[in-house]
């Protein structure tokens, strides 16, 4: 590079190097971004994370996560939830803890206990796991880190203890919150009607692109073609404007929830309001981390312009844990 002081140039080299196969070059590149540009290390942070990802080296990516997390300095309880996401992906249990044990250590103990439970999950000990979810979190409460250990009860089959938690912790939660994750919770307990009855007043009310991108991820992970059926008639009633965001993510919703009419109708509306031409899919196979099908997450999640949220969502359901968009019963995926 001819001028060090081109952030820009740099940031772009350092993702060139990434793609080119070249991850030793690359991960150097953007470990120096990080040290000799602090104005900007927000931004550099997130694109390696997003880089990583999308290469699939999960591996790579939860040390990256886990580096954020410990340095205490830009929302360490959002890197916590990175970190899980790229320890799910990557199947890293116990070992991976072992092998970075110092950075561990300079974890706050509500996060750290969640990592080995995720460690738990993915090395097959669900008693474990379960062990380490229930401990109380420390006062005040972070509604991020909240959110995080009901989802893992959830996703580890125990709605019981989730809906304890619940109990105990949503005070820490703000009121969509609160709900949306009490709806989790039904649906998992099998209160289907209720679920929805909660997930619907959520859906009726004015929306921004934060609550949307959250309902849509509900949807993602708890499919359910009547919830999905009712968004898809609140966000055509208006009068929010229908963005190429939005139109795109309930693209996705309707995938999820094998809803076909209304898939076709945001299909149409992306191309032409929006001149984005998705790819002609019937469902999305979570089960298939391979970038080069059009019909897996991550290829999908370049085609489009979606939220974080969202994003996360479709990866929480795809991967190792095999959960196929076609599972009898996706109730508990979260």
């Amino acid at each position: 590079l001819q001028d060090p002081h081109n952030y820009d140039a740099r940031l772009l080299m350092a993702q060139y190097t990434e793609f080119a196969g070249e991850f030793i070059t690359g991960d150097q590149f953007f470990k120096e971004l990080l040290r000799e540009f602090p104005a900007s290390r927000q931004r550099t942070a997130i694109t390696f994370h997003d880089t990583l990802l999308s290469m699939g080296r999960y591996d790579a990516l939860a040390a990256h996560c886990l580096r954020m997390a410990a340095a205490h300095d830009d929302a360490p309880s959002t890197w916590t939830g990175s970190l899980l996401l790229a320890m799910h992906l990557g199947r890293l249990g116990p070992a991976f803890i072992a092998k970075h044990r110092t950075e561990f250590s300079r974890l706050d103990p509500d996060s750290l206990r969640l990592v080995r439970a995720q460690a738990g999950l993915n090395d097959g000990k669900v008693t474990t796991a379960l062990a380490e979810l229930r401990h109380a979190f420390a006062p005040p409460v972070n509604g991020n880190l909240v959110i995080q250990q009901l989802r893992m009860f959830l996703r580890a089959g125990s709605p019981a203890d989730a809906e304890v938690a619940w109990t105990v912790n949503a005070r820490g939660l703000d009121a969509f919150d609160r709900q949306l994750t009490r709806s989790w919770i039904d649906h998992s307990l099998g209160y289907s009607s209720l679920a929805g009855l909660e997930f619907a007043s959520l859906a009726d009310r004015p929306y921004t692109a934060p609550t949307l991108d959250k309902l849509v991820a509900t949807l993602i992970m708890q499919p359910d073609p009547e919830s999905f059926r009712h968004l898809h008639a609140r966000v055509l009633r208006g009068p929010e404007t229908v963005t190429v965001q939005t139109a795109g993510e309930m693209w996705l919703a309707a995938l999820a929830c094998h809803a076909t009419k209304e898939r076709d109708y945001w299909a149409r509306t992306c191309a032409e309001q929006f001149h984005l031409d998705y790819p002609r899919i019937k469902s999305i196979r979570f089960v298939s981390l391979d970038n080069r099908q059009s019909d897996t997450v991550p290829y999908l999640v370049n085609v489009g312009a979606f939220s974080r949220e969202t994003i996360m969502s479709l990866y929480w359901r795809s991967g190792p844990h095999g959960a196929d968009s076609s599972a009898k019963n996706p109730k508990d995926l979260l």
